[in-house]
């Protein structure tokens, strides 16, 4: 096969051959060292990769990408790595899958995988989504990553159950690692973090932590210096302390709501250990013995734009009632029409072009409301500002709705955004608009040409 090939592979049961990636130790029942996907013809029900145990010398793992390589459609199980030691190794990380340095996964259901980091799937960098990620363990210290592992790399629309691991037991962020628009429950964790931990970086966003259980902190995520929770609700989770978020020196949350969560010691919904930053969330309805919505050590911590009880001891723009959630009994936490937390938050750099919890603008007529769901309104269509330019429109190209002048030639083409709205063209591309290409004379007429 050369590099761009498409390999496709007949529905069966692979559990027998393999290989070592170059250099490597570890067995890998398939190796991909080029950039070539390699798919499934019937599909990840039908089509299985089969490692082997248990851990050490003898251990199978199911698949190892590299170079680009891609994979999809497939079932990834009973995959195991070598032993490990406190210091990351690729031999004992991923039993599932190992991307090294880049590739990417789809489509792919990977379960009872176990390895030392990234119990199911490890990714050095690369891309996965659309997977299922479930029973999977991480073994032994430090045990990291049930799930997953994400050493720079980006999970994103996936589901992480049922994993284990002493920290993370959905997954581990690390480096800049990210989970996105993913669900991430019923995962636990013997020490810290039951479903996300994020460190030096790393990040959930757009994500639903739920029902995630640690032993000790972060019931649903532990963020830890430079860790992000963003556009998150985490909610019916439980840990002895921060059951429903752990932030540890530098941890920060942005636009998450946090509810129903329960800690048997302190910090229902937030404990914050030596600093953190809090802004634009919800820290409501939580229980615990002490400090129910949140517990402070260290005297640090920053709330801003934020709405909880009682008030926090450090920020500003704060709000000290009751957020209204539609339906919490049935895990409605999105806003009622009457909710103070509408329009409250401040504009943070990532908002202008994304998206809340349910897929609507984040931000809507120049402001965002706290928490992870805006309330905006049902008509897409409607012209706010009668500038005859709809508001999805203007939302779309520019990350907001009403601050457009018609005439406004932001690409430096002639043309203004209410011509481009009208030509169907990109108002931010010089190069998409709607101009003639080419004249040719022709006895007494012409012939122009347009793109359309």
């Amino acid at each position: 096969a050369q590099a761009g090939d498409l390999i496709l592979v007949a529905a069966g049961n692979y559990n027998s051959g393999g290989r070592p990636a170059p250099g490597k130790a570890l067995t890998n029942r398939v190796t991909i060292a080029k950039a070539v996907t390699v798919a499934s013809s019937s599909g990840a029900g039908q089509t299985f990769i089969v490692g082997s145990g248990p851990v050490g010398n003898a251990a199978i793992r199911c698949a190892y990408l590299t170079n680009g390589a891609a994979l999809n459609g497939f079932t990834l199980e009973r995959g195991r790595t070598r032993v490990g030691s406190a210091a990351w190794s690729q031999d004992a990380s991923g039993g599932g899958a190992y991307l090294d340095h880049g590739g990417s996964v789809s489509g792919c259901v990977v379960r009872a995988n176990a390895a030392y980091f990234g119990g199911g799937v490890f990714l050095f960098g690369g891309t996965a989504q659309d997977l299922t990620v479930v029973s999977n363990t991480a073994l032994a210290q430090p045990a990291s990553g049930g799930g997953a592992y994400c050493y720079g790399g980006v999970i994103s629309n996936s589901l992480l159950c049922a994993n284990t691991a002493s920290y993370g037991g959905g997954a581990f962020c690390d480096e800049g690692g990210i989970i996105d628009g993913s669900r991430i429950v019923q995962n636990t964790a013997a020490q810290l973090a039951g479903g996300v931990f994020c460190a030096s970086g790393g990040m959930v966003r757009g994500s639903f932590l739920g029902s995630n259980t640690a032993g000790e902190r972060g019931g649903g995520s532990y963020c830890w210096r430079g860790g992000t929770a963003r556009n998150a609700l985490i909610s019916t989770n439980r840990a002895a302390d921060g059951a429903g978020v752990y932030c540890d020196r530098g941890g920060r949350l942005e636009n998450c709501k946090v509810a129903s969560n329960t800690a048997a010691g302190a910090g229902g919904g937030l404990y914050s250990w030596f600093g953190g930053r809090v802004v634009n969330s919800i820290l409501y309805g939580n229980s615990a013995a002490d400090g129910r919505n949140w517990f402070s050590i260290g005297g640090s911590d920053v709330y801003s734009y934020v709405c909880t009880t009682p008030s926090p001891p450090r920020g500003d723009h704060n709000i000290f009632v009751n957020p209204q959630f539609a339906n919490p009994a049935q895990g409605n936490y999105r806003l009622a029409s009457s909710s103070p937390c509408l329009d409250r938050a401040i504009q943070l750099a990532w908002m202008p072009g994304a998206y809340d919890l349910d897929g609507r603008p984040r931000i809507w007529i120049n402001s965002a409301d706290l928490g992870c769901f805006e309330l905006n309104p049902t008509n897409l269509n409607a012209d706010t500002d009668g500038d005859f330019m709809p508001d999805w429109w203007e939302w779309k190209y520019f990350g907001h709705v009403i601050n457009t002048a018609p005439g406004f030639d932001g690409d430096v083409d002639e043309y203004g955004a209410l011509e481009e709205y009208v030509a169907g063209t990109d108002p931010n591309d010089g190069n998409s608009l709607l101009a003639m290409t080419r004249e040719t004379v022709r006895g007494t007429g012409a012939i122009i040409t347009w793109s359309s």
